[in-house]
């Protein structure tokens, strides 16, 4: 644990010192360079660079900031990963765009399906992995928007490490395309740091691949209530899939630091996926927060199947270190314990929902 803070501690300083050479100069694009140094329960210590940018697409206040981030990490587990992507507003918010490229060589681990689903039936394998995720989304109405998405989903040469192998014939390699619709209600203050307002998504695309055919329903709900300097935020999320079993890499994967910290990612898998999340964020002084998080979710092969009792809890609390006064942007230290005696720390910029 040690190390995991010293890596933190040195990123930290590193993010403060890059945006320090950038407040000189203009605020219309401010860029943070910094060597990546950090911890999540994937990928134990990592360490690689990291390129954040935010950006207004216009001079009006009424134009939300953009982001973009490139990255690239490679983990003490021997893991490659590279990514990129960003969140666009065009000039008046005409259009919205998110996008995510990511290629990674993983070992990784597989527990089967299901919320009861045993630790002990673990199996390491390794694969290349590609994921993209693309949507354009025009502006209906007063911060509606909508329009088409495009996602893609490879793994190949999957190859076992250890456990047995013949468990979990699923364990091969295959690609997904789809292609749907998505619609979003955006009124949140920020993308990286909201304090205030809601965001009420829907997506549903039709995927084809390894097999299969299916419909994938992903509903996301966010609400921001500020109460004082303090901001209570709140996200429901699900992943339903209608049709034929997708690929054991395309069903809801419970964990990680966007779902539910504290979980390794993956841990629980099943067809569909529900998880309700809850988080107070609390600025103290100078530049220093924390944050106190907590969650219930579940696995489950159908809607028939779905218990609230037991369900897979996480909670968890961190440091907060504020970047950019003016966006509200955080450099984030999350620790968080889970349903099995799992537990994980994280790193990152900007907040998980």
């Amino acid at each position: 644990m040690k190390n995991r803070w010293f890596s933190g501690l040195v990123l930290l300083l590193s993010v403060y010192l890059a945006q320090a050479q950038t407040d000189t100069n203009s605020r219309k694009i401010k860029i943070f360079p910094v060597p990546a140094i950090g911890h999540s329960p994937e990928t134990s210590t990592y360490f690689g660079a990291v390129a954040l940018a935010s950006f207004r697409s216009a001079a009006d206040t009424n134009t939300r900031e953009s982001n973009t981030k490139v990255e690239f990490n490679y983990s003490l587990r021997n893991q490659l990963i590279l990514e990129c992507g960003w969140n666009y507003f065009s000039p008046g918010e005409k259009w919205f765009s998110e996008a995510i490229f990511r290629f990674s060589q993983f070992p990784d681990y597989y527990y089967g399906l299901g919320r009861n689903s045993d630790a002990r039936d673990e199996v390491q394998y390794n694969s290349n992995r590609f994921r993209t995720s693309v949507n354009a989304l025009y502006q209906l109405r007063s911060n509606f928007f909508a329009g088409p998405l495009f996602r893609y989903t490879s793994y190949s040469r999957v190859q076992y490490l250890g456990g047995d192998s013949i468990t979990y014939l699923e364990l091969s390699p295959s690609q997904v395309w789809g292609l749907g619709l998505e619609a979003r209600k955006d009124l949140r203050n920020s993308l990286l740091g909201p304090t205030e307002g809601y965001l009420a998504g829907l997506a549903v695309s039709y995927n084809q691949g390894a097999g299969a055919g299916y419909l994938k329903i992903e509903p996301d709900f966010r609400y921001y209530l500020p109460l004082g300097e303090v901001t209570w935020a709140s996200r429901f999320y699900a992943e339903w899939n209608w049709g034929d079993t997708p690929p054991f890499y395309d069903i809801g994967l419970l964990g990680g630091d966007r779902t539910a910290r504290g979980i390794y990612l993956g841990r629980f898998r099943d067809v569909n996926l529900s998880t309700l999340q809850t988080e107070f964020r609390i600025p103290l002084f100078w530049r220093l927060g924390v944050s106190f998080f907590g969650g219930l979710s579940d696995v489950y092969a159908s809607g028939l199947e779905v218990k609230l009792s037991p369900l897979i809890y996480n909670a968890g609390g961190g440091i907060r270190f504020l970047i950019d006064r003016e966006s509200n942007v955080n450099l984030r230290f999350d620790y968080g314990v889970a349903s099995g005696g799992q537990s994980g720390f994280y790193v990152a910029f900007g907040e998980s929902f």
